[in-house]
């Protein structure tokens, strides 16, 4: 590992505990009817977005997988591997799950290439500050893909003003981060801080201002590797 690695991963745990603070999960209860219809809406874009995918059960990589996968349940799953680079991330997950995890780097994947038919990317690459870091991690995504499989891919697309542990990643940069794997983007997600003020107007108010493009803070996609 370089130094730059070494040093990224300090940062991201140091920016992690201060993540898992008690305010940042108040913020994200899905007792607050703008996260309700956040969730709702990724839900909805995300069964659409992986119709490609085949019915037939899938080895599926989830990475950076605190809360783990974000694929529709009626994605048929052989086996989800979760990879995450905080140990303290693994140690919650396997008190409440019992999918098979792994404490790894995204840049340094132990996998043989072509081992998965899904990566699934949920708000992890824009934790990955480091330009260079965020390159070798989309390489391995790359590798570890067989030919024709997918990464399904959910992050902001906007810059965050209250979070300056995150980088976001617009359209460009992702195709330029995933040069061999191709297909539909969609911006969706109303920016949280406003969805979650949003109250009892929350379900007629999220799909107003859904449709306003400069209004959706994050991209999902699936993307699929050159035979």
């Amino acid at each position: 590992m370089s130094e730059t690695e070494r040093s990224a991963r300090a940062q991201l745990s140091s920016d992690y505990e201060k993540i898992m603070a008690d305010d940042y999960r108040v913020r994200w209860s899905p007792d607050n009817a703008g996260n309700r219809e956040i969730h709702r809406e990724r839900d909805r874009v995300l069964v659409g977005l992986t119709r490609v995918l085949p019915a037939k059960p899938l080895r599926v990589l989830d990475l950076g997988c605190g809360n783990l996968s974000i694929l529709p349940p009626s994605i048929q799953v052989e086996v989800t591997i979760g990879v995450d680079l905080l140990m303290k991330r693994l140690i919650d997950l396997r008190a409440c799950d019992p999918t098979p995890t792994v404490n790894g780097d995204g840049a340094h994947l132990p996998f043989r290439e072509g081992t998965f038919d899904v990566v699934v990317m949920s708000t992890m690459m824009t934790s990955v500050l480091d330009a260079e870091i965020r390159r070798s991690v989309a390489a391995e995504v790359e590798r570890a893909l067989r030919p024709g499989g997918a990464l399904v891919w959910y992050d902001m697309r906007l810059p965050n003003p209250r979070n300056h542990a995150t980088r976001a990643i617009g359209r460009s940069e992702l195709r330029n981060l995933f040069p061999h794997l191709h297909g539909e983007v969609r911006s969706l997600t109303v920016i949280p801080i406003l969805a979650r003020r949003l109250g009892r107007l929350a379900p007629a108010g999220y799909v107003a201002l859904s449709r306003l493009p400069f209004m959706r803070s994050h991209l999902a996609g699936c993307l699929i590797k050159a035979r």
